[in-house]
């Protein structure tokens, strides 16, 4: 917990510097923003670190890495599913792409433990 401690923080102080040479940014301190500003740090933040953390505890770090992947593919579909976002047909290949690599290596790390 303290590395994700030191993480942020250094991450926080990028991002102060960058804020810095482009203004304040006053619509994230008006305060009918400030739970959802809140929402986006707990959910969208902190809690992907800790459950990540936590995987990496009951799975080893390298299929961990692996199915991490994935991410970009699930936020693919959320954006289509949720936001009515278009895929081309070339971001559907790729998405593919990446499901079947990811199982190929799963599959393939799994033969080679037994």
């Amino acid at each position: 917990m303290e590395v994700m401690q030191q993480i942020f923080s250094v991450a926080s102080l990028f991002w102060v510097a960058y804020l810095f040479t482009q203004g304040m940014p006053t619509q994230l301190l008006e305060p009918t923003n400030f739970p959802k500003v809140l929402y986006m740090g707990i959910a969208g933040n902190l809690l992907p670190y800790l459950l990540y953390l936590w995987g990496i505890q009951r799975v080893q770090a390298q299929r961990a890495v692996i199915i991490a992947t994935i991410e970009p593919v699930i936020a693919a579909v959320l954006a289509w599913v949720w936001f009515g976002q278009t895929l081309t047909a070339m971001q559907i290949i790729g998405g593919g792409l990446i499901l079947v690599a990811i199982t190929s290596l799963q599959l393939t790390k799994s033969k080679a433990q037994n």
